[in-house]
């Protein structure tokens, strides 16, 4: 059971699966961000976008083996 899943695990973070959601996941952010009121909520949806498309480009630099 514990190895099946962590196969399940490390076929779905082998290609750019985590890259897409995390830049499907940032753009969704941005346009909550921009849907929101004013002050701090927006900020945090700004900054939560942020962080996840620097996740994205991590992820997809360190899979190219460049970091």
């Amino acid at each position: 059971m514990i190895q099946s899943l962590h196969d399940l695990i490390d076929k779905l973070t082998s290609g750019d699966i985590p890259t897409g959601t995390m830049g499907a996941i940032g753009i969704i952010l941005f346009l909550f961000a921009v849907k929101a009121g004013k002050g701090f909520i927006k900020l945090v949806f700004v900054v939560l976008a942020l962080a996840a498309f620097a996740g994205a480009v991590c992820w997809h630099l360190h899979k190219q083996g460049k970091l």
